[in-house]
């Protein structure tokens, strides 16, 4: 079910910023986590973690705005590079915790 989501969630946010992405989802789905099976905390949590990743620097407007500040004193492929890694960090680290949150029992 989890593996539903992110792909949703990526699809949203190749058209839709941020913001508009997790009040979306979480209106959504948030009341529907807990006829799952799924504590709606942790659907919150998942939504804010993924909700946040970005690909393209048009899906992120503070790092448009930081391009802007910085005018250019940075290397962007560097950067964009260091945002995939962390983006594949956090993936890592959800299913990392699937274990510890079935534990929980809330998942």
């Amino acid at each position: 079910m989890i593996h539903a989501h992110d792909d949703l969630i990526f699809v949203i946010r190749l058209l839709a910023p941020i913001n508009a992405t997790v009040v979306l989802l979480a209106t959504v789905f948030i009341p529907m986590a807990d006829n799952v099976g799924l504590n709606p905390w942790v659907m919150g949590m998942l939504l804010l973690i993924l909700g946040e990743m970005w690909f393209f620097p048009y899906q992120c407007s503070y790092y448009l705005q930081f391009q802007k500040l910085c005018g250019g004193h940075y290397t962007e492929r560097q950067f964009l590079y260091f945002n995939g890694v962390a983006n594949l960090l956090k993936l890592l680290a959800i299913f990392a915790t699937l274990p510890y949150w079935h534990n929980l029992g809330v998942l």
